[in-house]
């Protein structure tokens, strides 16, 4: 990769000829760069320069006077002419010919027999593209492969990004029991979706939250949502029945629920007076000085910050933490 770097910064992309009869043929290039080279000049495209006719220069054929013709270009999307030569040149075939080559007439030497381009089935162009297994045919499917792995490859490597992360959460979570955070929202398409998050306790003992899928739903019905979820969890080797569902579980044990319910009444107590509120700081901080000073509580940078009382939410618990 290095090396590669290292001769392509040897290499100006952005000076590369444009002209057909000057530029250096691809099998030139060191093999390592040539697909570089090759996209570069796709990026740029087949060199068309669109002349008056009369700046096309005639060529003497017996008593016939005869020049390129800016209209081929519509006809032959691949044709290139050479201003240098006054010659015509095959963009497909410059890019994919190879030294072993021995016909470069569309390539190196360039083709000016104009008198044989406009001469029905016998027409050079046609003879030059040939049948399903020409050399022409097979630099046109090579040129297509290249293009489409120029357009794809920031989705793969994306794809393939995306992939490493889930199986990097799925590690996380392991064999433990999870629970899981869906929303809905629409996409720039207006599709409906569904964004699912994972909670779980990792083996540290820390709680975690991971985004973990977006699933393309056609509805946001109960049963399309836990179809498409059950999906997503079997794909990804999450059981099912590891999966917990808090919120369900709070409201059927009253102590849970009671638990709750006065700890909200806390929370409002306590944030609804700013006398209490600074109390209740500046007798936790004494307490964090006191941890500290033990060793019972590390510093650091980002560590022991003061922060809010969190209320309970609906789709999950977040219990109240006061630091600083």
């Amino acid at each position: 990769m290095f090396l590669q770097q290292y001769i392509l910064s040897e290499i100006d992309l952005a000076s590369l000829e444009r002209d057909p009869g000057l530029r250096r043929p691809i099998w030139k290039y060191p093999p390592n760069v040539r697909d570089d080279i090759r996209k570069e000049y796709i990026r740029l495209g087949a060199y068309q320069p669109q002349l008056r006719k009369d700046q096309y220069p005639p060529t003497e054929f017996g008593n016939q006077r005869r020049r390129f013709q800016a209209s081929w270009f519509n006809t032959f999307k691949w044709l290139e002419y050479s201003i240098a030569k006054d010659a015509a040149f095959c963009f497909p075939c410059y890019l994919f010919e190879n030294d072993a080559s021995s016909q470069h007439a569309f390539t190196i030497d360039g083709f000016k027999s104009w008198k044989r381009v406009n001469d029905n089935e016998r027409c050079a162009f046609l003879v030059h593209i040939g049948g399903s297994y020409s050399p022409h045919k097979k630099a046109i499917k090579s040129l297509k492969g290249l293009k489409n792995v120029t357009r794809h490859i920031d989705k793969v490597i994306n794809c393939q990004s995306l992939e490493e992360v889930r199986n990097k959460i799925r590690n996380e979570v392991g064999d433990s029991k999870f629970c899981i955070l869906v929303d809905e929202a629409i996409d720039a398409s207006q599709k409906e979706q569904m964004a699912i998050v994972l909670r779980f306790v990792d083996v540290y003992g820390v709680i975690r939250e991971r985004f973990f899928y977006i699933v393309n739903v056609i509805d946001t019905t109960s049963s399309t949502l836990k179809k498409e979820l059950s999906n997503v969890l079997t794909r990804n080797n999450l059981s099912i029945q590891n999966m917990r569902a808090l919120v369900g579980a709070a409201e059927k044990q009253d102590y849970v629920w009671k638990f709750f319910s006065m700890l909200a009444n806390v929370v409002n107590i306590v944030t609804g007076s700013s006398k209490r509120l600074s109390e209740l700081q500046t007798t936790h901080g004494i307490e964090v000085d006191h941890s500290v000073a033990s060793g019972e509580c590390e510093t650091g940078r980002g560590l022991n910050q003061i922060g809010n009382l969190q209320r309970a939410g609906s789709t999950r618990f977040a219990l109240p933490s006061f630091t600083k």
